[in-house]
């Protein structure tokens, strides 16, 4: 298989028109990633071929298990990202790129941590990335 180190995105009207509501589809031969949704979805490919899920969030959210990256606020929006239950080995990548405070909340789901605590703050310009521990007990900051 090629690598593929570069992409184009099309979501909402500019997906072909055979796609289903919140469908995705791969041009392989003009590599461009299709989305027939309005949502904030985009996806990148980065060094190495791994397709990335990346969703844009401007109010509180929780994480699904097919996230992969957050991107938090646009302006000055302060809000909670609620990370589910641990999964093994799991990575989620979590970026404030707006003014406000986003806490991230680990604690929705009855006990879990991130390295020990419930929430994690995130600034302007910072970012969280955690992995699910190897007994699924807690995420550790990576």
């Amino acid at each position: 298989m090629a690598r593929i180190d570069t992409m184009q995105i099309y979501h909402g009207s500019g997906a072909p028109p055979a796609l289903l509501e919140h469908e995705l589809g791969w041009d392989y031969t003009n590599k461009v990633l299709y989305c027939d949704s309005d949502e904030s979805i985009v996806g990148s490919v980065v060094p190495g071929g791994i397709l990335m899920s990346i969703v844009a969030k401007t109010a509180a959210y929780t994480v699904t298990s097919s996230d992969d990256m957050v991107t938090c606020g646009a302006g000055n929006e302060t809000f909670n990202v609620d990370i589910i239950a641990p999964i093994v080995s799991k990575i989620y990548y979590i970026k404030n790129v707006g003014t406000g405070v986003i806490t991230v909340d680990a604690d929705t789901t009855g006990g879990s941590t991130i390295d020990a605590e419930t929430t994690q703050t995130l600034y302007q310009y910072d970012s969280l990335t955690i992995v699910g521990a190897s007994d699924a007990s807690e995420w550790w900051i990576i």
